[in-house]
């Protein structure tokens, strides 16, 4: 996957055993904690990922899971509805080619839409919602608005993203769509569905980005960044604890009150108070985290 946030290939030295993990786990439900989102990679092959998620239940949070669908049987399907992990499935297209094209992997596309058969069979969209992951580029912006059409078809929530200059995304300058061809997209899907698109969100879907208010990434050798798409370490939980990292971080803090230290356009916009555009792509293009997001085409200002 060519447009990955992560330069994910052979194991790192050093990668946090499952007992660290666990330890990180505690920390964040010690610290109020509500979910635990786990990433990849592709997390449903890890070891001790069952016993993970069961873990993360027995503390009280949910567990979130961003999977590319291809590897959930029906026997992993129904364990995980079981431990009540709440998956979000990467679907680029609803065109096998141009799906398979954007992974690298031919047939992959078939395997994930069967690993999404086998999540709705055992009662995903009906008792726990299901929700798809997409990423915006040159590749798939035509094929998009149908996506979105199928994916709402099945009753499950699409997500999707534009992409950030990160990881392997960086060598692929070719990927990227222009803010006014994202603005087009968003009106195509606006008409597709029967009610209102939060358009003026970045991020297509039915809630934008919040988790600078209240979350944090955590990398497999320990190292705490503001979220996925912004690589900047903030500590590393092996030389302090998760809350003191929290408490001490200069970064967090500014991330935690970006509705007020937000600048430019995005601080003037009507939207600003549910809307803080996304943070990877303006650092990736200003190297400012707080400057106005230069991918927004809105100007609704105040």
């Amino acid at each position: 996957m060519y447009f990955c946030y992560s330069e994910s290939g052979n194991q790192l030295k050093d990668e946090m055993s499952f007992h660290e993990i666990k330890r990180v786990v505690q920390d964040v439900a010690n610290l109020g904690g509500r979910t635990i989102t786990l990433t990849g990679g592709e997390p449903t092959i890890y070891p001790y990922f069952f016993e993970l998620s069961e873990y993360i239940n027995q503390l009280g949070m949910k567990t979130l899971c961003f999977t590319n669908g291809t590897c959930i049987t029906p026997e992993i399907a129904k364990k995980m509805f079981e431990l009540n992990v709440h998956p979000c499935v990467s679907l680029e297209s609803a065109n096998a080619c141009v799906h398979d094209e954007m992974v690298g992997c031919i047939g992959a596309f078939e395997k994930t839409i069967g690993g999404i058969d086998n999540l709705i069979t055992v009662g995903y969209t009906d008792k726990i919602p299901l929700t798809t992951n997409s990423v915006i580029t040159s590749k798939n912006y035509a094929y998009l608005p149908e996506l979105w059409d199928y994916v709402k078809s099945r009753n499950i929530d699409p997500f999707f993203l534009r992409l950030i200059s990160s990881g392997r995304s960086r060598e692929h300058d070719e990927l990227y769509v222009s803010k006014e061809e994202i603005e087009q997209l968003a009106g195509k899907i606006v008409k597709l569905k029967n009610h209102d698109l939060a358009i003026c969100l970045p991020s297509m879907s039915e809630e934008g980005c919040v988790k600078h208010f209240f979350s944090c990434h955590i990398d497999t050798q320990g190292y705490v960044q503001l979220c996925s798409g912004v690589n900047i370490h903030c500590g590393n939980i092996r030389q302090k604890s998760l809350s003191t990292i929290i408490q001490e971080s200069p970064l967090i803090s500014l991330m935690r009150n970006i509705d007020k230290n937000i600048q430019g356009e995005c601080k003037e916009c009507t939207y600003h108070e549910k809307c803080y555009g996304c943070r990877g792509v303006t650092y990736a293009q200003t190297g400012d985290l707080v400057a106005f997001d230069p991918l927004c085409w809105h100007k609704n200002v105040s």
